[in-house]
Parts: structure tokens; sequence; C-alpha cells
């Protein structure tokens, strides 16, 4: 297999974003981990990194230190950003092949991304939604799940509620009961008609999730991240 075709192959892998994980460049650069996946991340620093160049980053993660190794691909500076001096300071964001594949961490690093990462779903999960306390006659809008994470999804559906709204959601899994839950409306977005319908990008988090439903989320979750099985080679 070609150089390229290699790269092209790695960076087809899922990444995942994360929410505000940090760690560590050597020599001691602070940065910020903006997704991960399995072959490669995309970090934010105040230092420019030299592509071609390979860093150790130790990723902070419940009171230790998790070492993994990367090439830096690419590195371009984004902006300025005031330091605690009121100093403009750069801000580059970088992306890093990793030399380690994650999935040889799996059980370090599974957690980090189960209780920080945000599924950008690769396949369709369709359900309804209801106005939470709307009465047993109300209509049922559809509801597709593009992001989903342990504390809360983006959706779009045919539908705009306000911002605060509470909404009992269900979504289908694979199982017969599918995911049901209650989720508080953070924010609303118009997206283009659907045949002549309007529809919205719901941001929800969730209110009440039963401990079953709390299991299969969970399990959803894991299942999508434990993709981490590394390319294998032709032939």
């Amino acid at each position: 297999m070609s150089s390229d075709s290699k790269h092209h192959e790695r960076r087809l892998r899922r990444r995942h974003a994360l929410d505000d994980v940090r760690g560590s460049l050597l020599f001691s650069y602070e940065c910020r981990i903006l997704n991960l996946s399995a072959t490669g991340m995309a970090v934010e620093t105040s230092a420019r990194l030299a592509p071609c160049r390979s860093y150790t980053l130790k990723i902070d993660h419940e009171g230790k230190q998790i070492p993994i190794v990367g090439t830096v691909a690419w590195c371009r500076l984004q902006g300025t950003r005031p330091n605690a001096k009121a100093e403009a300071t750069p801000v580059y964001a970088a992306g890093i092949e990793l030399g380690e594949e994650v999935s040889g961490k799996a059980l370090e690093v599974l957690p980090l991304l189960e209780q920080q990462g945000v599924l950008q779903l690769e396949r369709r999960l369709s359900g309804h939604l209801v106005p939470r306390g709307a009465g047993g006659d109300a209509a049922q809008a559809a509801v597709v799940v593009r992001r989903l994470g342990r504390s809360g999804m983006v959706a779009e559906a045919p539908f705009f509620p306000e911002k605060g709204d509470l909404l009992d959601l269900w979504i289908g899994l694979d199982d017969e009961e599918g995911l049901a839950l209650t989720a508080r409306v953070g924010g609303v977005r118009p997206l283009d008609k659907r045949e002549g319908i309007p529809w919205a990008e719901l941001t929800v988090e969730y209110a009440r999730v039963s401990a079953p439903d709390r299991a299969r989320l969970d399990r959803l979750i894991r299942d999508e991240l434990l993709d981490f099985s590394p390319p294998q080679p032709e032939g």
C-alpha cells in the first residue's frame, strides 16, 4: 500500500469530539484535545508544532496521564487569545497521526471517550418526540439523531420547541424497546425545508433517563467507540 493510500485510509477513521479534555505535549506544551480517533487527533495549543516531527501527548484523565505518541501531519495558526496578563498569545490547531494505535490502550482511553466524547453517528437513528405535558392526544414529531453523547444529543425534527422545553424522546435501536428519555431543549436552529416542511436542529440535554435506558445508551456508545481496530494490511 502506498504512503498516500495509508494516509487516506487513516483519515477515514471516525473522530470523536471531546469536551474540554486537556493534556501536555513534550516538551511541556499545554494543549486542548479537540477530537480523537483510533488513528489520529486534532489539538489546540499555543506552540507551533513542527510537521513530520513526533511528540508524546499525555492525556490527563482521572488523576493519571495516558501517554500517546504521534506525528504532526499539519499545523496552522488559528488566531490569538489573551493570556492571564492580557497579552495576545497565538493559538494553533494541529492534526496528529498516532504512531501507537489507541486500540492498544482501549481500556484506558475508552472511559475518557465514553464520559467526554460525542459520537458523530454514521448510521441513522430515528424515533419520535412529544412535548412534555402535552397530553395523550399530542401529535408525535419524527426525530433523527445526528450526534449522541452521555449527557445530550443533537437531533433534527420538523418541530420548533422553545429553549428550556421538556421533550419525551423515543429513539429506535436494534432491540424492540428502543431508548426512551426526557430531555431539555438547549438550542434550536432552523434547517432547510424537506418536502416543503420546515425542520430544525435541536440540541438537548437529558433531564431524566431510567437505569435500564441509561444502560442501553452506554452500551450503544461503547459499541460505537469499540470500532477501534486498525486497518488490516493488504494481502
